[in-house]
């Protein structure tokens, strides 16, 4: 009876640490508020979750890449309609040539727009995946590092299940 009162008094001094749960943050990961780095992602991933990470970490830099690179295309689309609405605005006397200096104008501006639309198509589907897989490596953590109080069915019957 000695012992258990014991026991039982040593069992109400145990105070749970609470750890807050892993977050992507950026391209990356934190961990209590505290960024970290690549070098130690073993210590806190397995290796499935590794091999996802790292992937989605390509994945998510080229889109990255690929949505950058689109912009001078879209910036070149806008200069060449302004430069088309001036060439219409200054050049009246000869309508023939005007007009085909136009045309291309356009059509230069157009390819330019649609090639720079198409990089943005790409990109941002491949930078979105990315980020939903950091963000599936953090919660297979937090899920694998969460205390929970369950009821199981075993071979011998019911009982409960504490896991941390």
């Amino acid at each position: 009876m000695l012992l258990y009162a014991a026991n039982a008094s040593a069992q109400e001094n145990i105070e749970y640490d609470y750890d807050e749960p892993m977050e992507k943050c950026g391209g990356g990961f934190e961990f209590k508020g505290e960024e970290i780095f690549p070098e130690v992602y073993p210590k806190f991933f397995n290796a499935d979750e590794l091999e996802t990470i790292n992937s989605a970490l390509r994945q998510r830099r080229s889109g990255k890449g690929l949505m950058i690179s689109a912009a001078p295309f879209v910036v070149g689309a806008g200069c060449s309609l302004v430069a088309l609405c001036a060439m219409g605005l200054v050049d009246t006397t000869n309508p023939d040539h005007l007009k085909s200096i136009i045309r291309t104008t356009f059509y230069i501006g157009l390819g330019l727009f649609s090639f720079g639309l198409t990089l943005i198509s790409i990109g941002v589907p491949l930078f979105c995946v990315g980020n939903a897989r950091l963000n599936w490596a953090a919660d297979s953590y937090n899920q694998r590092n969460q205390m929970s109080f369950n009821v199981v069915s075993g071979r011998n019957g019911l009982g409960l299940a504490l896991r941390f």
